[in-house]
Order: structure tokens, then sequence, then C-alpha cells
């Protein structure tokens, strides 16, 4: 019989790859859906579809029934919300989940984090041992903490066996709020660097951390612990942008402009986006933040000999053809997207 697997955040980048890959191991999914959110993608697929979200007790409760794994992969990405609604998702939603997984004899809890909560140091070669900052520089990282600890609470009070994992950089097909954006700057010839691009980048092909959370899932020396996933190759924004562009055929032409000044100007579009929102009701995102400048302006360096040593992880594509594949990715949506 099929492990069934419980995937949250499934109509996102990182979740709908993960699907995929899931899918390929022969698992049994399960997706929570949003009943507004777009699932054509989806629906190409073998999978069941519970609707609710993190904030719906019952409807997380009906969707783990019978499941044997829990991928938690939503979140509320953003650096303009309040913090009320990103704790809501972040914190709330994933002590919500985590307390309907008591119910079930399941097998693993696998939580998808961020490198981010080692709070943008610009240190190099960060493990898993180094500590939460004092004091976080948004909201988004301070809440994937929060949700860490809880994580890791559950496991401790109640032996929920459970594992944390920390991507760096993502990038791959699909991915339109990073990937999508960087390519439509290039092409628009609005590209803005920090620092001139000069800092690592800390990349992670998306099926190199598909790899990576399956592998854990199914680890038995991965209860209880947290990973890093990052590529081996060091690669500067700099170089990864140029890389894009020259694979699309465009011009290399950026802005650029120094990390102070980036973050003086991003926390004042916040700030101003924040009191637009609460005016008007307006859903696009300020055109700068500080989240997006901590992660182009500071070094991305993780180490992850832990993972590769404890779970015996490599990743499987490499720079070069990560790169062609997303550029491919990136012709064929521009070409759906002529009219």
């Amino acid at each position: 019989m099929k492990k069934c697997c419980f995937v949250t955040g499934a109509t996102g980048f990182i979740a709908s790859h993960l699907v995929d890959g899931l899918l390929q191991e022969g698992f049994q999914v399960r997706c929570l859906i949003r009943k507004n959110s777009n699932i054509d993608y989806l629906k190409q697929h073998n999978i069941e579809f519970v609707y609710g979200d993190l904030t719906d007790f019952e409807s997380l409760r009906k969707g783990l029934q019978g499941c044997n794994y829990v991928f938690h992969c939503a979140g509320f990405v953003s650096d303009w919300g309040t913090i009320n609604e990103i704790r809501q998702v972040n914190v709330e939603g994933t002590r919500h989940l985590l307390e309907a997984s008591l119910e079930q004899p399941f097998c693993r809890f696998i939580y998808l984090s961020t490198t981010d909560v080692y709070g943008h140091t610009n240190q190099k070669n960060v493990s898993e041992q180094q500590p939460y900052p004092a004091k976080f520089c948004n909201w988004y990282t301070q809440t994937k903490m929060e949700a860490e600890l809880e994580v890791m609470r559950f496991h401790t009070r109640y032996q929920l066996p459970v594992t944390i994992i920390r991507p760096a950089t993502v990038y791959g097909p699909r991915s339109i709020n990073v990937i999508g954006e960087i390519s439509n700057a290039i092409q628009s010839g609005q590209m803005l660097l920090i620092n001139k691009g000069q800092a690592n980048a800390g990349l992670c092909y998306i099926s190199n951390l598909i790899h990576a959370i399956i592998l854990a899932s199914e680890s038995d020396a991965a209860i209880g612990e947290c990973f890093n996933v990052a590529d081996k190759n060091k690669v500067s924004w700099k170089t990864f942008i140029d890389d894009l562009a020259g694979q699309l055929g465009e011009q290399k032409k950026y802005y650029n402009m120094p990390y102070g000044l980036a973050i003086a100007i991003g926390w004042l579009l916040e700030s101003g986006y924040r009191v637009i929102r609460m005016i008007t009701g307006l859903k696009f995102p300020a055109l700068l933040s500080r989240q997006a400048v901590h992660v182009m302006g500071t070094e991305q360096d993780f180490n992850t000999d832990k993972i590769q040593s404890l779970l015996g992880y490599q990743p499987k594509v490499n720079y070069q053809t990560g790169l062609k594949e997303t550029v491919n990715w990136i012709k064929k949506l521009k070409v759906a997207n002529t009219p």
C-alpha cells in the first residue's frame, strides 16, 4: 500500500516540485488547497485535494487522516505584511498543523524553513550550529524562527518525529516570484545589483532541494535535526545574473546600489506601502524590500557537511544544467505570454 503524504503550499514553487518528486517515488499525495488557489498544474496529477488553510484546524484534521508524512511548505513570505498577518500563518498555522499531527500515527513531519533564520550576518560557511540572532531584521525571518521553535518543542515534548530543512536561495523552473522577476528586470533593463552583485547567491537548484527533502523524510538519522541545503558551487549574484542574461540573449546592463542606501530605501518603501495598503487595500508588493536587499547584498554561504555526512546527500544537478533548465523555462514562459 502506498504511503500517504500531506503537503501544504502545493500551489507554490517549491511544494509543486515536491509533489512531482513524491509522485515519482510512488507516494500517494494529498494537498491542502485554499478555495481561491490556482490548481491548474496540480490537476494534471493523480492527487487528492483538501480545501482549507492553516488557520482552519478542522480542515487540517480532515486532511491528515490516514497520512504517514507531513511536508509543511506553506508560508507567508512577505516583508510588507503586518506582523499579525505573517505570524498567524507562519507560527500559529504551523502550531495548528503540529497539533493536528499528534492525532495521527504517521511517520514524519518535515518543516521547510529557510537559511534566513541565521540573520544575514555576512559570515561564510554558516553551519546549523549557528545560534539565532538576538534581533531579526524583518518579521518574515523572525516568524520562521518562531515556527522552528514550535516544531522542535513538539519533538521534545511529544516525541513527534520532525525534521527541519533550511534551503538557501532556491532557483529553477516555475520560480515566478524570484527567477521570473529577475528575468523580467534583465529583459527590461531594470535589473538592480546590490554592492555590484559581489555576494555569494547561495544557490540551490530546485531538484537538489527536493532530493534532500525526500531523503530526510526517509531517514531515521534526520529525526530531530535541522539541515542546511545548498549547492556546492559558489556563484555570486553578478555571475548568476550575467549567465542568465547571456543565455537569454539579453544585454548585461544593470543598475548598482550600495547596500546601506538600498536598505534605507527598502525601509521607506515598505513603510509607505503599509500605510497605502491600509488605506486602499493595495495587493501589489513594494518595489524594493529589505528582505531582498539582505539576500542579494550579504553572503549566502552555508555549510552542508551535516546533511552530507548524516544522510549521504549529494546534489544531483550541477550549476550548468540547473541554469540551462531555468533558462529554457523562462523562454517557454515568454513565448506563452506573447500575444
